[in-house]
């Protein structure tokens, strides 16, 4: 699966979201980031974990790939043609070449992700709440980034970043068939 395609299957299930899509974006993006991050270090840190969870890393990094695509739109890159499409492309063949991670650099990319999702966070701040203007050259160079970070851990999960996105695509489906509501949000499994 492209980018464009998935982002389109993405913006469908944002349908019907309240408030600023930028702003839930930024947070989403921050949140799974964190689960993505929880996971990882279950399996670094963790005495009783002795394995990594590839499905649940491989779910969180489907979720950071649905508030990339969000931001993507509405700072906007919603074409088959834009720099955000063409990298996602890019960097997932880029990764599909690679092998797994030793932990040392598993735990690299993990900080090189946080950081660049605290960078991306912190520009969409500065923009809708303290009056700056948006650094789209500068959040787009992150998203690029973060796109790269999760195609490398998207390896260790033994799917690729277009598999991860498709199973993506069929969980909110499946959640939102009719595009979001609050109470299936609240209600869900």
């Amino acid at each position: 699966m492209d980018f464009y395609k998935y982002q389109k299957e993405a913006m469908r299930t944002a349908q019907g979201m309240n408030g600023n899509l930028l702003a839930n974006g930024a947070m989403g993006l921050a949140g799974e980031t964190a689960e993505c991050v929880e996971v990882i270090a279950n399996y670094l840190f963790s005495s009783s974990c002795n394995h990594l969870d590839k499905e649940h890393l491989s779910e969180e990094i489907g979720d950071i790939l649905w508030y990339l695509a969000v931001i993507a739109k509405e700072i906007g890159y919603f074409s088959e043609d834009n720099i955000i499409t063409v990298s996602f492309q890019e960097k997932k063949k880029v990764a599909e070449k690679t092998g797994k991670m030793s932990t040392v650099l598993l735990n690299k990319k993990v900080f090189y992700l946080v950081e660049s999702v605290g960078k991306c966070t912190d520009l969409i701040k500065k923009h809708l709440f303290q009056g700056h203007s948006l650094e789209k050259d500068k959040l787009t160079s992150e998203i690029v980034y973060i796109f790269g970070l999760l195609a490398v851990l998207s390896c260790e999960t033994g799917y690729k970043l277009s598999d991860i996105a498709e199973n993506n695509v069929q969980k909110l489906k499946k959640r939102y068939p009719d595009g979001f509501s609050t109470e299936k949000s609240i209600n869900r499994e």
